[in-house]
């Protein structure tokens, strides 16, 4: 978060859900076209972030409304164990397989 809004990217290399999920060079776009924005979510920066974010098989919308849930689950359970189970709901409820949770809660 930085001033209360989304920034997909944070201090010392941190980035949120979604922010691990997409290049430096979409974070750095979603940044440049968001400036002045007062805050920046999946359904404003979708232009950007389609590429990197589309899922097989699912349609946009489904996919924007996947991505919010996760970023709403993010920033609700920040320890890592309440994280991890609403994560995994949030995949569970938009019928995925929850395989790749370990692998976006790992945190060393």
């Amino acid at each position: 978060m930085e001033n209360g809004r989304c920034a997909y990217r944070g201090p010392d290399g941190t980035k949120c859900v979604v922010g691990c999920m997409i290049s430096d060079e979409a974070a750095h776009k979603v940044a440049v076209q968001n400036f002045h924005s007062t805050g920046v979510n999946i359904a404003s920066t979708w232009n950007i972030l389609r590429g990197e974010l589309a899922l097989e098989g699912m349609s946009d919308s489904a996919a924007q409304n996947f991505y919010h849930d996760m970023q709403q689950a993010h920033d609700q359970n920040m320890d890592t164990v309440t994280l991890k189970k609403a994560l995994a709901f949030v995949v569970a409820n938009h019928g995925l397989d929850g395989k790749s949770i370990d692998t976006i809660t790992h945190w060393s």
